[in-house]
């Protein structure tokens, strides 16, 4: 369907008219937009381009052909559907040599002044005296360090049941927290707050406390500390403790000191039935306190003025901040390309001032949009095609997009250093919704590291409710949450297939996946979910197969829980996942017995189980909502890079995931013990997977390359 639809677009646009503006930075003055006198700036020549696609009598095709440069923007560049009214038409950026787009602005280095080093200051404040409104520092291009406290911690004893609260009648929408907002933090983590304070309220200024549980993530802007109300915690019952083999280095019980919170970053948090914080990991950010190494920063929301940690000669850095949280805003568009441009320099000031609330994915439909600052954002967009592109060093997300989704292609890009998803694709919605379904989407051979850097739960790629897909070739690495997201909801579906699409005809192939769920759990290389078709319906219409998933020392290393290699979630049907391979390099958190010692004697034979690979591939139940109708796991190699024989045992755990699973088919099963002993097969399905520049063999993966 999707080479029909294209091939028929091409028609169109080969029989457009033709019309290409040039940009060139160094042009002597901003000209018309003729190669003989280029535009000299990005603004200008995206706003004659909008101009020719209004006016236009018929299809046309506006080429912006920029020369090699670093264009800097100060305002969103938007396009609407009102801009681009005669169907067919269609806007091309392409870049002629190196193209950098930014909303970076520079703060010369003597702008600083020391304060006695190591640490320096600038006061950055707009023309009428207000501080100015960034969160992100850039330091020679790159992403700085904003101030961190200690290492996470883990809460041992407290609770966020333990807190008095009242919610009135609508629950958690009108959630009134009646209590002081308050919670205990571990002292140690406090003390560069506390200083030598020993008594009184003590005000604090910008600070946030940073939470991870499950699948959930919070940012709490902390208000004050109590150094007068303390507590100190024991584990009562080892059972409900389970968490604190993490919790190494640190001795309970221990003394901790009550803050205060944000009162409606508070409510958020502390909602009916969310998660305890008990054995969960936490950690502390943005407060000059904590600014103490290396390339670290902190902005005073107040005062405006910026601190920078250096020891070495400050003039020899370039600082840059950003202007914007979004490059290019798209909506109601029908035919855009970008090919060849470098994204970076964007913002996402809002979570300096608000907070966040994340629930899996980064969604959170109880109190908040998703997140919305990207390089790239649009909504409604139709025939949208990203390639040769580069994303890096960005305030929040590479490609966003809402609304509904038609012909959307990203192929042959990089994203780098991106603090939420690198490529997001449609708002999840519980039920099919005709104006948020993804329709013909294409991502392929794009290469992703180090991505989820704040919003610990965006998966790298996210995809909600989508029909006709082809996911393949991408390399996925050091990712905070699952490689891939695929679909939405976790109820079986009872209308006939295609009537309200959750996932149909999508293809998850030939990727390769390593170092996932680094700081998260409850998540996978590469996780579907949701019904797709009724428990009747036999069809195998989804595939994930030929793709290559690795445990490295990293996965795990988040709150210990479940993560899998390939994991099917409640109400998963009409699957076929056929010629994978999942790779057990090492576990990281469970690697030593020790730890697994500390653990109660209820989880001991799991997570023994699960250091040996059981849990590599996982269905999983919610109540009666069972995977329907799926062959799982056919011709699917999982290997054992320690050579670990527990054959026998492992199946067993193994199928037992499969055998109450409704309509479920294991097929050809093959657990392979050591490098020695990895299949042809195999082996051939580990070369193939990822983009085409970073590629994986079973001998690399020997030298745990990733």
């Amino acid at each position: 369907m999707k080479t029909e639809n294209l091939a028929i677009r091409r028609s169109i646009m080969a029989n457009n008219a033709e019309k290409i503006l040039y940009l060139d930075q160094n042009a002597a003055s901003c000209g018309d937009g003729t190669k003989e006198a280029p535009f000299s700036c990005l603004p200008c020549a995206f706003s004659k381009a909008k101009e020719l696609l209004r006016e236009a009598n018929l299809p046309t095709h506006v080429i912006i052909d920029i020369a090699e440069g670093d264009y800097r923007i100060g305002e969103t560049l938007t396009l609407t559907g009102e801009d681009m009214p005669i169907s067919g038409s269609h806007l091309t950026l392409q870049a002629n040599g190196c193209v950098t787009v930014s909303s970076l602005e520079d703060i010369p280095a003597k702008a600083f002044t020391s304060t006695g080093a190591p640490i320096h200051t600038a006061t950055l404040l707009n023309a009428d005296g207000t501080p100015r409104r960034f969160r992100y520092l850039y330091t020679n291009g790159r992403l700085a360090t904003l101030a961190l406290s200690g290492a996470p911690k883990v809460e041992e004893g407290a609770t966020r049941q333990r807190f008095e609260r009242d919610f009135d009648a609508k629950g958690r929408e009108g959630a009134n927290v009646k209590a002081e907002c308050k919670m205990y933090l571990d002292r140690r983590l406090l003390a560069p707050l506390i200083g030598d304070k020993t008594d009184g309220i003590l005000p604090v200024t910008d600070a946030e406390l940073h939470t991870v549980a499950e699948w959930d993530y919070n940012i709490i802007h902390i208000t004050a500390i109590d150094l007068d109300d303390t507590a100190v915690y024991e584990v009562k019952n080892p059972d409900d403790a389970w968490f604190i083999f993490k919790n190494e280095g640190v001795v309970a019980p221990e003394e901790h000191v009550a803050v205060y919170l944000k009162p409606d970053e508070y409510a958020r948090f502390a909602f009916p039935g969310g998660f305890p914080f008990r054995g969960r990991h936490y950690f502390l950010q943005n407060a000059l306190a904590f600014v103490d190494s290396e390339n670290e920063y902190y902005r005073d929301g107040k005062s405006g003025v910026l601190s920078y940690y250096t020891e070495g000669d400050i003039t020899q850095t370039c600082f840059a901040i950003p202007r914007l949280a979004r490059l290019f805003s798209l909506e109601k568009i029908d035919g855009v390309t970008f090919d060849g441009l470098t994204f970076t320099g964007t913002d996402d000031y809002k979570l300096s001032e608000f907070g966040a609330t994340c629930g899996q994915a980064s969604c959170d439909g109880r109190f908040h949009d998703y997140p919305n600052a990207a390089a790239i954002y649009g909504h409604d967009c139709k025939h949208l095609t990203v390639k040769n592109c580069t994303f890096r060093d960005l305030g929040c997300e590479g490609i966003s997009l809402r609304g509904r989704v038609e012909d959307l292609t990203v192929k042959d890009c990089t994203f780098r250093r991106i603090p939420s998803s690198a490529i997001r694709v449609g708002a999840p919605t519980n039920r099919w919704d005709e104006t948020a379904g993804n329709l013909r989407v294409t991502v392929e051979n794009n290469d992703i590291d180090e991505v989820a850097t704040v919003y610990y739960t965006s998966p790298a790629i996210c995809m909600a409710s989508t029909k006709d897909a082809l996911l393949s070739h991408n390399t996925i690495t050091n990712c905070s949450y699952s490689g891939f997201s695929v679909g939405w909801h976790w109820d079986a579906t009872t209308v006939p297939r295609g009537e309200r699409v959750n996932i149909d005809n999508v293809e998850i192939s030939d990727n390769y996946v390593a170092s996932f769920c680094t700081e998260m759990c409850d998540g996978g290389g590469i996780y579907v979910l949701g019904g797709n078709a009724p428990n009747d319906y036999p069809e195998l219409f989804n595939f994930v197969k030929r793709n290559c998933v690795v445990y490295t020392k990293n996965t795990a290393n988040g709150n210990g829980n479940l993560v899998c290699g390939i994991y099917f979630d409640g109400s998963s049907s009409n699957w076929h996942a056929l010629d994978n391979v999942i790779v057990e390099q090492s576990l990281g958190a469970h690697e030593k017995d020790k730890e697994l010692d500390t653990l109660p004697a209820r989880y001991v034979a799991r997570m023994q189980a699960r250091r040996s690979g059981s849990y590599y591939c996982y269905t999983q139940h919610h109540g009666t909502i069972a995977p329907d109708h799926n062959v799982l796991w056919e011709n699917t190699y999982l290997l054992n890079a320690r050579g670990q024989n527990k054959e026998e045992e492992l199946f067993e755990a193994f199928h037992g995931y499969l055998c109450d699973d409704r309509n479920c088919t294991e097929r050809n099963t093959v657990f392979v013990h050591g490098w020695e002993s990895v299949p042809e097969v195999a082996k051939n399905v580990i070369a193939s997977a990822g983009c085409d520049g970073r590629k994986c063999s079973l001998d690399e993966l020997k030298e745990n390359r990733y």
